[in-house]
């Protein structure tokens, strides 16, 4: 059990690092590509972006609830 745990907590730290940051990456970037191209952007484009790119990152292995769209309000950096 021991061991398991360990590996989870590993693959937890790639996913969160790796995956995550670059996803915040792409997402900022498409982000500031639209508003420099002029485009005016709601929320819900936000949400929209951030739902897509989720569902492109994890793959179609993983269930990825629509509500999910919306977790990058929370980051405040964003």
């Amino acid at each position: 059990q021991k061991r398991l745990y360990i590996i989870n907590e590993y693959l937890e730290t790639i996913r969160g690092t790796v995956y995550r940051q670059t996803l915040f990456a792409e997402f900022e970037k498409e982000i500031y590509a639209r508003s420099e191209a002029g485009k005016p952007m709601t929320n819900e484009d936000f949400s929209a972006l951030w739902l897509e790119l989720n569902k492109k990152y994890y793959g179609p292995e993983m269930e990825v609830d629509d509500l999910i769209g919306m977790e990058w309000a929370r980051i405040p950096h964003f």
